[in-house]
């Protein structure tokens, strides 16, 4: 009978030790809203990208609600691989809007990591894709788009 009490005691001081019952904290939701979402190929900088972080949310939903104007604002990181890159307008990648430019050579990666005040993490990705020029060595895409309508893509934590 004291083996099972101290095996019980080892059991405990394990999970005390590896920190069980602490729920990890809640989850943001990390949402980027890219326009246009492809260039064409040797763009070489001539196109600015919208990148907007701001419907992303301190807490992970279902369904897109305002910003708590109570909640303190989310931490939100940029990164970006693949094409060559520059930020427009003095940008830095702590912004959670900003403008971007590519060569256009390849796609562009782009990474979004968004923190909440409890220390909960989120990341969504997009890649700006590259359009082939048509026979004519022509652009096929059609002009740029008002960012601020519904036809730019946003993307989400699942991709969607």
């Amino acid at each position: 009978m004291v083996r099972g009490r101290s095996w019980l005691a080892v059991c405990v001081a394990l999970c005390a030790l590896a920190g069980c019952g602490e729920p990890p904290p809640p989850a943001p939701s990390a949402v980027i809203r890219a326009c246009p979402s492809s260039l064409c190929v040797g763009d070489d900088f001539a196109t600015s990208i919208h990148l907007d972080a701001t419907k992303s949310a301190p807490r992970l939903t279902l369904v897109q609600a305002p910003p708590d104007p109570n909640e303190p604002p989310l931490k939100v990181r940029w990164s970006f691989s693949g094409s060559a890159w520059l930020f427009d307008d003095d940008g830095v990648a702590t912004q959670p809007d900003v403008l971007v430019s590519m060569a256009a050579d390849r796609p562009l990666h782009v990474g979004l990591r968004v923190e909440n005040s409890a220390g909960g993490v989120s990341e969504a990705l997009k890649t700006i894709s590259v359009t082939p020029l048509d026979e004519q060595g022509a652009c096929p895409l059609p002009a740029p788009i008002d960012d601020s309508s519904d036809d730019c893509l946003a993307i989400g934590p699942a991709g969607l």
